[in-house]
């Protein structure tokens, strides 16, 4: 009788072991084996001096998918999650290559598991300066700075300053300036070529200087009215001895 008790303890206990052992092996008839998603194909849509964007193909049975962006020294620049297949990363520096990751998931408890990671470079375009505009200015009793288009430029900016001290700035979009009112003095005009667009940085000044001398003599002017004429006495501007149309170029 003891020896039968003995013989059912030992069978008890085996079959609590193969249990434990089964729970500890997670051995279930029914476990699902998950199916890894295959990679996005990526591709470089586009880039900017600031920004790259990137797109890839929709995997079948994916959810969404996770993206990263990584600098030449290998830093996390950026990434996010997304239900679409486009990825537009701004805020970049121009002139830099960039790594790009993107990897796919699928439904929650689904019968998927997320894809390889797929990698892609991108490089973002240096800035290219504009071109130095060729600065004229003619003296001629009054002064005419002019200038030729420089590509891409979308306007200019043209300095004049007296004796180098006090100076007087304009935007222009045109190729053409009559500057009046100048008093005798040494007079320096610098002009500058500008563009609206990101991808051009301001051109190197273009430069010239110009000199007004001139005697000032009473005498009176008149003007014509339908009355007739009318004198008044005021100041008339008169050359001295180096009058005559001066022309000068930048450098």
């Amino acid at each position: 009788m003891k020896r039968i008790y003995s013989l059912n303890l030992s069978r008890i206990a085996g079959i609590f072991l193969l249990s434990a052992l089964c729970v500890l092996s997670s051995c279930k008839d029914d476990d699902t084996v998950l199916t890894p998603l295959p990679a996005p194909e990526a591709g470089l849509y586009q880039a900017t001096v600031s920004s790259l964007t990137f797109y890839w193909d929709k995997v079948a049975n994916a959810t969404q998918y996770a993206y990263e962006l990584f600098s030449p020294e290998g830093d996390k620049v950026t990434g996010g999650v997304t239900e679409g297949t486009v990825a537009v990363l701004t805020g970049l520096k121009d002139n830099t290559d960039y790594k790009f990751t993107v990897w796919a998931y699928g439904p929650f408890e689904g019968d998927y598991s997320k894809s390889p990671v797929a990698e892609i470079s991108g490089t973002t375009p240096a800035i290219v300066q504009l071109a130095t505009p060729k600065l004229t200015v003619l003296v001629n009793g009054g002064v005419v700075a002019t200038w030729d288009e420089v590509p891409n430029a979308t306007h200019y900016v043209l300095t004049i300053s007296i004796n180098g001290g006090k100076e007087s700035s304009w935007d222009i979009t045109g190729t053409e300036m009559v500057i009046g009112n100048l008093s005798t003095g040494t007079y320096t005009v610098t002009l500058k070529a500008v563009s609206d667009d990101e991808a051009f940085s301001d051109s190197e000044p273009a430069t010239a200087t110009f000199e007004i001398e001139k005697k000032e003599a009473w005498k009176p002017s008149w003007c014509h009215r339908r009355s007739g004429f009318r004198w008044s006495f005021g100041y008339m501007s008169r050359p001295d001895h180096r009058s005559g149309s001066r022309r000068h170029q930048s450098m």
